[in-house]
């Protein structure tokens, strides 16, 4: 009786904070601006807009030239870096949940009219945090069939875990191990 009680526990306790980790939906983009030499520049306009809404945000940098934004909407982004008596600078990014991008600019001196354009993805490899996030398809939650998965029998549970590898099929060797350690975490032991 008494480890069906912590059993009921265990599982009441991982249902309640399962959601609470899976509702991360913004990101964020800091980044210093310098200038050629590697001096920092304060009080640099930069503004991040939203590609598909068009929601614009501007964020002037501070005394170590840096600037941030957080807790943005997910998606593509247009970043612009202005500053008086330099080149302009412009770069797009795509941002996923739970994203951290990192955009260091260097300011060239120079007329305001002149534009440098940058075109960068988010890296796989964040440095200013330690968050580590997946998104998880829908083919997968269905395979997993959600809380079920926590009473299956263990070899229908492995038979199944060997069903969701093939749909990871073409990831990385660490997405691959954070799916795999995801997925065994889930199970009640």
């Amino acid at each position: 009786m008494l480890a069906r009680q912590r059993v009921a526990i265990a599982a009441l306790a991982l249902l309640l904070a399962t959601p609470a980790l899976a509702q991360v939906t913004s990101a964020d983009i800091v980044g210093r601006v310098t200038d050629s030499s590697g001096a920092v520049l304060p009080g640099v306009t930069v503004t991040a807009e939203n590609l598909g809404t068009h929601e614009t945000r501007v964020a002037p940098t501070g005394g170590s030239g840096d600037y941030a934004f957080t807790l943005l909407p997910i998606g593509r982004y247009k970043v612009t870096i202005e500053l008086q008596g330099f080149t302009s600078q412009t770069a797009q990014l795509a941002l996923a949940a739970g994203d951290r991008a990192r955009l260091d600019v260097k300011l060239q001196v120079g007329a305001v009219s002149e534009n440098v354009t940058v075109v960068a993805e988010s890296p796989l490899v964040q440095t200013d945090s330690s968050t580590l996030s997946s998104l998880v398809t829908e083919k997968a939650v269905q395979i997993l069939g959600g809380a079920g998965y926590l009473r299956e029998h263990p070899v229908e549970r492995m038979f199944r875990d060997a069903k969701i590898y093939t749909i990871f099929e073409g990831t990385s060797e660490i997405q691959r191990l954070v799916i795999s350690r995801a997925i065994s975490g889930m199970a009640i032991r």
